[in-house]
């Protein structure tokens, strides 16, 4: 019998695992993975400190102030203008209340002669008449002496019922080397406040009632916390008056320091049972009646000034 012999083939021993070269790759490969995590990972840390520094920085520092606009204002008169200027005014109303003299406290300073030499503004009402000479039936009203001039030519303002002009002061004061300069820097500095003159806001000013409760009746006045009044009965009017019960003469209150000749404002407010041209309230009708008052005070004539103007008017009383 004869056998037929097998080659004789190694037998490969078993693989499992990875090779020692691919081991290599792949820790590698973690490696590299690793330290780019760490370095996104250290970036996106510093961005969140930085962020967290800049808000709490933010939250720690108080804003900025708003620029706030300066106003120079004369109060008796209700109106204001911006004023940035370096020079420090300083005004006083004359005794009749129409005109305003100005000075800066440093051409004061410098000579006590300079007092009032800045130049002054003028305030007219709507219907004074305008002239450098006696008014007569040709001068023309404020309103019409300023209809369609321009306010920065002029210059000129013109508020509610009023006109506001500048004027230059030519008088020379003090030693002329060292004021002349300041004395005109001083008047331009007033004519450049007249065109840019406006009303105060009324946010500033709250409404002021005079209440005469006697009748239940509030009468609208700027001053009213200054004022009070005096009941009276029938006044002695001129034949044609119209029937007048009653009447309330308004005076100044104490908390305005003047003599007692000067607390009278020489207006009253009156109380009719017929009238063509008041404000009726309930049976009855009320208007304002009377005149100016010698007095002498400049504080009293601005008031009275205030009653016997265009300010007071019917529509400014009303039911209580």
């Amino acid at each position: 019998m004869r056998l037929r012999m097998q080659p004789h083939r190694p037998t490969k021993p078993k693989q499992s695992g990875f090779s020692v070269l691919e081991a290599l790759i792949i820790i590698l490969v973690i490696a590299v993975l690793a330290g780019t995590s760490y370095v996104a990972y250290q970036r996106l840390k510093n961005v969140r400190a930085k962020n967290s520094a800049s808000t709490s920085q933010s939250q720690a520092t108080p804003p900025l102030a708003q620029t706030t606009t300066q106003y120079f204002t004369i109060k008796e008169w209700g109106v204001r203008a911006p004023y940035a200027g370096s020079l420090k005014l300083s005004y006083t109303i004359s005794s009749e209340g129409k005109s305003a003299r100005f000075s800066s406290d440093q051409l004061t300073i410098l000579s006590s002669d300079c007092m009032g030499r800045g130049g002054w503004i003028e305030r007219w009402a709507s219907t004074d008449k305008v002239s450098e000479g006696p008014p007569d039936a040709n001068t023309p009203t404020a309103e019409q002496a300023f209809a369609g001039k321009d306010p920065a030519a002029v210059p000129y303002a013109h508020i509610g019922n009023y006109y506001y002009t500048f004027h230059h002061d030519q008088a020379a004061c003090g030693d002329l080397n060292t004021t002349a300069a300041l004395q005109s820097q001083t008047n331009d500095a007033v004519k450049a406040l007249v065109p840019n003159l406006q009303a105060i806001p009324n946010t500033q000013t709250a409404t002021q009632y005079l209440d005469i409760k006697e009748w239940g009746i509030k009468v609208k006045l700027d001053d009213a916390d200054k004022i009070t009044y005096v009941m009276h009965g029938t006044p002695f009017g001129p034949p044609d008056a119209d029937a007048i019960s009653s009447y309330a003469s308004l005076r100044l209150n104490d908390t305005v320091n003047t003599s007692d000749k000067c607390k009278d404002l020489g207006m009253s407010i009156v109380q009719q049972t017929a009238a063509t041209n008041a404000t009726k309230v309930a049976n009855y009708s009320y208007g304002f009646w009377g005149g100016e008052s010698d007095c002498g005070d400049s504080t009293v004539d601005l008031l009275r000034a205030k009653i016997t103007g265009t300010e007071l008017v019917l529509s400014a009383i009303s039911a209580e």
